[in-house]
């Protein structure tokens, strides 16, 4: 997260504005510690990375998840 924020250009304080998290939580995150779905969610938005997130965690997108649809679409 804090690669793609700094290859933006953007500040974390420009971040929790944009996003409506505190500082704290974006520093929380890129040190790996974690913080809730939703305010992962907003940041993503903010640096924007949603697309790759959402790529990322499409089954289609991945050969494991292509196969594993097709052999569940076969026994159906």
């Amino acid at each position: 997260m804090r690669m793609w924020r700094t290859l933006n250009g953007v500040s974390r304080e420009l971040v929790a504005l944009r996003s409506g998290v505190s500082v704290a939580t974006i520093r929380r995150l890129e040190a790996g510690e974690g913080a809730s779905l939703e305010n992962l969610l907003r940041i993503a938005r903010t640096v924007p990375i949603m697309d790759q997130i959402v790529s990322a965690t499409d089954p289609y997108e991945h050969s494991r998840g292509r196969a594993l649809m097709t052999t569940r679409t076969l026994k159906d």
